[in-house]
């Protein structure tokens, strides 16, 4: 297990004992969800790894007027079987504890806003969301303008400025005793209204520094359209398991229909390097409702691994690429969510497959 950086353990503390003071003042809404991949089947596993896969997440969240807190919380759960001094052996390990999207925000004023934050709780730039994944792309910091802690201004309707300090994960690096350096981040969005948003960030401005600039489209009247232009000075981050020093993130998402959701992405990368990876993800998701408690409905994603050649004549594909597709049914009873899946992956001549289910519980 990692050891657990103070900022967690006191951005926790301050969450409850704020939600404790305004309690009745605000909205207060709870989910959790146990999902396994139930046992793993295919040649890209071997015997000693197809023990289950499971995650419990649990998230508490609280509106007011003056204080928001999200407090969303992970635990991964997984094993292996290995041949022991007295025979083989099961040993399940707690592989990790993820904060996710967890933060407190407080507002003194109806125009400043100071915040603590899990890693992926800081200000996000609306165009960098991914609609197939499902979060942004400032699980690099990129697409990002505050930070562990942070400060938003709104001057004015509309406009958002912001500035925060990264700490850097809130955990140990799994591969070294040492923290990340403090990460400088600012940057501004505006919104306007029946149009969509605009921002700028700036990342790690002291060290590697980062530039991205995002735009949500809401303007058409069947869609959301994502779209985002960020560079980093340095080959430090990575955009999704997509490297390189310049990166383009474009989405879309079908709104107002009844029956039918559709939803697609794309990340790439430019002026790539012989040892990057991953040069570009594609996603595909569909929906169609059958009646309000009962939905079947698919997710695709693509990985392709390309080589500049450097002359800008070419493109050489290495021939390296990964597939993965995902059919599933959901199902829903009261404040009860059931899905279940089946989910293949194949790259190369590997094939990996899992029968994922999960439940969920919110109110």
């Amino acid at each position: 297990m990692k050891k657990v950086n103070k900022l967690l353990a006191a951005g926790a503390v301050l969450a409850f004992a704020v939600m404790g003071s305004v309690f009745a003042e605000g909205d207060f809404t709870f989910e959790n969800e146990l999902s396994t991949s139930t046992y793993k089947f295919g040649n890209g596993y071997d015997d000693n790894n197809r023990f289950p896969y499971f995650e419990e997440r649990m998230q508490v969240e609280y509106e007011s007027e003056k204080v928001d807190v999200n407090a969303d919380f992970s635990l991964e759960i997984n094993g292996r079987n290995y041949d022991g001094v007295n025979g083989k052996e099961t040993v399940i390990n707690l592989y990790d504890v993820n904060g996710n999207d967890s933060f407190v925000k407080f507002r003194p004023i109806d125009a400043l806003q100071l915040s603590v934050a899990y890693y992926w709780g800081a200000e996000k730039a609306a165009g960098s969301y991914l609609p197939v994944l499902g979060y942004y792309t400032s699980y690099n910091p990129l697409g990002r303008y505050t930070g562990n802690f942070g400060l938003l201004f709104k001057p004015m309707e509309g406009l958002s400025i912001g500035a925060g300090i990264d700490t850097g994960y809130l955990f140990q690096n799994r591969y070294e005793n040492t923290y990340k350096n403090l990460k400088l981040n600012f940057g501004a969005e505006y919104e306007v209204e029946d149009i969509g948003s605009f921002a700028v960030t700036f990342n790690n401005v002291a060290n590697h520094f980062g530039f991205g600039a995002f735009a949500k489209i809401s303007a058409v009247q069947a869609m959301d359209i994502y779209a985002g232009l960020a560079y980093q000075k340095d080959r430090n981050e990575n955009f999704y398991s997509i490297n390189g020093k310049l990166f383009f993130n474009a989405g879309l998402e079908l709104k107002n229909t009844e029956k039918f959701s559709l939803a697609a992405e794309l990340i790439t990368n430019f002026f790539t390097e012989a040892d990057d990876t991953y040069d570009l993800h594609a996603g595909l998701r569909a929906g169609y409702d059958v009646n309000e408690n009962f939905n079947i409905g698919a997710k695709t994603r693509m990985w392709f691994d390309f080589v500049d050649s450097r002359n800008n004549e070419y493109i050489d594909y290495r021939n390296k690429s990964n597939f993965m597709i995902i059919p599933e049914v959901t199902y829903k009873l009261g404040n009860n969510t059931f899905k279940a899946g089946f989910s293949m992956s194949f790259s190369d001549d590997i094939f990996w497959g899992t029968i994922p289910l999960s439940w969920k519980y919110s109110f």
